[in-house]
């Protein structure tokens, strides 16, 4: 009887689990493309890796959704892609990830994404990136180029990238690990924290800023060496060095934190503190009005 319960429990297991239907896939392929542009939105999430070939493949994950059609528009050169709610009304909410794009792209493919809410992972993709989102959910690792993001809110998270980056980061978490910058670079966040941790000594200027959230930059045992310059609203901004700085001065500048609209305009007073560690170049730059900055051996 032990045995008769066991085996039909079994039974059950395997007819459920052999009951759930594989999500169909489609797959288009693109030659001679040079740009793609993704229109994002909650619809939809997209992981980019390097192309098989010297052609872009595109996978899509249940492409056959009854109210939501995905779209490819082509030119010469770029593609167009995103998606149509067809049972779309302004007082409904907008599905949630109903497509799961996978997207193979040649190295030098520039790769353009905007839209109110984006959600990318890239891996091993060496070309130039742009994303401009309200929220964004974005990953990077192993990439080598251009990269260009902005977001009001969410996280944005890179790993064992190089070449240049503007990172502009709002209320979002921005967390950079083992970076080899390549070219003049800046990371910023309002309210939200900023790490930045670096592969190598860099040789290219940096910024740094915050609002009122901290920012780290983390040399990783590297030798520090450049013109360093700290500076944030006295008596809020705090700064953190690991080496004696060599001067310090007070400066007028614009209020930052707008409380009211009778703070437009109003100037308040700004600590400047200077270090020149082995060479005067690069220059890196911590800017903070109210924030923690911190520089890290």
């Amino acid at each position: 009887m032990k045995m008769n319960k066991a085996f039909s429990l079994i039974l059950v297991f395997a007819c459920s689990c052999a009951s759930v239907p594989k999500q169909k896939e489609i797959e288009h392929t693109f030659t001679n493309k040079t740009e793609v542009t993704i229109t994002a939105s909650p619809m939809s999430q997209y992981r980019i890796v390097p192309s098989r070939d010297q052609n872009i493949h595109i996978q899509i994950t249940n492409p056959d959704h009854p109210t939501v059609r995905y779209t490819i528009n082509e030119t010469n050169q770029a593609l167009f892609l995103g998606e149509k709610d067809l049972d779309y009304h302004p007082n409904k909410p907008t599905p949630k990830d109903i497509f799961k794009w996978r997207v193979e792209l040649p190295e030098k493919t520039k790769l353009v994404c905007n839209g109110g809410i984006a959600k990318m992972a890239v891996d091993s993709f060496h070309g130039s990136l742009s994303v401009s989102a309200g929220i964004a959910t974005i990953k990077i690792t192993r990439s080598k180029g251009q990269f260009q993001i902005y977001s009001g809110m969410g996280s944005i998270h890179l790993n064992q990238c190089e070449g240049s980056f503007k990172i502009s980061g709002g209320q979002s978490v921005v967390d950079a690990l083992q970076l080899d910058i390549q070219g003049e670079s800046t990371f910023s966040v309002n309210g939200g924290p900023l790490y930045v941790s670096l592969s190598k000594t860099p040789t290219n200027n940096i910024t740094l800023m915050t609002g009122t959230g901290a920012g780290i930059l983390n040399y990783n045992g590297n030798p520090i060496i450049g013109n360093f310059k700290f500076s944030g609203e006295k008596g809020k901004g705090r700064i953190f060095s690991p080496y004696r700085f060599d001067t310090e001065e007070i400066y007028k500048d614009d209020l930052k934190q707008i409380q009211n609209q009778n703070d437009f305009g109003k100037k308040v007073d700004y600590l400047l503190k200077k270090q020149v560690i082995g060479s005067p170049s690069p220059e890196i730059q911590f800017k903070t009005s109210q924030g923690r900055l911190v520089l890290r051996q």
